[in-house]
């Protein structure tokens, strides 16, 4: 059964990946969890909160790996930090001894100092990051001028050549499955929160349900315009509640990634990460080998494919569907607040009515 994701409650732009226990509002991160506009609720989360939520999933399930590789996570960030004081001990040194997988919760939780506790809540409340995709990032400017990002995917060396792939060069049209790609790339990048390679088995299944079309195709299929490669992989995505906003976060995310040679980057890192999954599942079905080698293409035209006039073209009419999609979702959104204060003021009429009735 797949996995439904909707946009965070109060910043939509990252998906939610938790829901409140008290009011069920959707968020993405601890800043939004703390945001004013749910302050009523964000007072009692400490260290019971995150007790309990280790606590209650049995040993080897999913969830509390995850918790663990969180703490792992923890764990090296603090080896990263100088820490100049001689009486603190060192996390690593507190850790060491214990097999965080199978450790009793409330064995690894006093292990953590006051503060560690306190920034290990903030840790599981984020998932481990406050997530940005390295094509938003700003870029820093070091020696001579060059623009680098640390968590830039590299360019893969060499770039894959399209003159030894094809004998003749392909249609323009099938820059509209590069865009096609490319948000399917953004969307697993944003779902997956930046790590491509930390589920292989979960990569391949969602890669598959998204790229059904292009990447696991038994047959050659191109999409007629970027509209269509966009709005495809939206609604493969199964988002029901967050459609209008993720239509339109997608698009930013294409024209973000249509630029210098972040689309080489982005391409190559979804073709290696095929290439990992094949290797790291046992037995890889025929069609995920056939993906690589199909993304592997697609990294090799994306990069004749930025040198062409083509590309301004495609951009520009990314663009558009940008504008027209985002006016759509604004719209939405006023449609979907008139229509909740109509509710609101109905329910109020409503009981104003029963308490009249009801006086003597």
């Amino acid at each position: 059964m797949q996995e439904t994701q909707t946009l965070c409650d109060i910043c939509q732009k990252q998906f939610s990946k938790y829901i409140c226990p008290r009011c069920n509002l959707k968020y993405c991160s601890l800043p939004c969890y703390k945001h004013p506009k749910h302050t009523e609720c964000t007072e009692t989360f400490y260290r019971d909160n995150v007790m309990s939520e280790i606590q209650s999933r049995p040993a080897g399930d999913a969830e509390k790996q995850r918790m663990m590789q969180l703490l792992r996570r923890f764990e090296a960030q603090g080896d990263t930090d100088a820490i100049e004081d001689d009486e603190q001990d060192e996390l690593g040194a507190r850790l060491a001894q214990l097999d965080l997988t199978e450790a009793d919760p409330a064995t690894i939780w006093n292990c953590l100092s006051e503060e560690e506790q306190k920034e290990f809540q903030a840790l599981v409340q984020n998932d481990g990051v406050d997530y940005e995709p390295w094509w938003q990032q700003k870029q820093q400017v070091i020696q001579e001028e060059i623009d680098v990002s640390l968590d830039r995917p590299p360019l893969p060396q060499p770039v894959p050549d399209l003159n030894n792939m094809v004998k003749k060069v392909p249609p323009e049209t099938l820059a509209w499955n590069v865009v096609h790609l490319t948000c399917v790339y953004s969307y697993m990048m944003r779902h997956c929160v930046g790590d491509l390679h930390d589920d292989p088995p979960h990569l391949v299944s969602r890669l598959s349900q998204l790229s059904s079309r292009v990447l696991y195709a038994s047959d050659q299929y191109t999409y007629p315009d970027a509209g269509q490669a966009v709005l495809d992989t939206v609604e493969r995505t199964e988002e029901k509640e967050a459609r209008p906003a993720l239509h339109a976060l997608l698009l930013r995310d294409v024209l973000d990634l249509l630029d210098k040679d972040y689309l080489v980057r982005a391409l190559a890192h979804l073709w290696h990460a095929l290439q990992h999954a094949s290797k790291q599942i046992p037995k890889p079905r025929k069609q995920t080998l056939l993906a690589a080698r199909k993304a592997e293409f697609y990294t090799a035209y994306a990069a004749f494919f930025i040198r062409q006039p083509l590309l301004n073209k495609v951009q520009f009419a990314v663009k558009l569907e940008q504008e027209r999609v985002s006016a759509d979702a604004e719209r939405f959104e006023k449609e979907r607040l008139a229509a909740a204060e109509a509710l609101k003021m109905q329910k109020a009429k409503s009981t104003k009515k029963v308490v009249i009735q009801d006086i003597p």
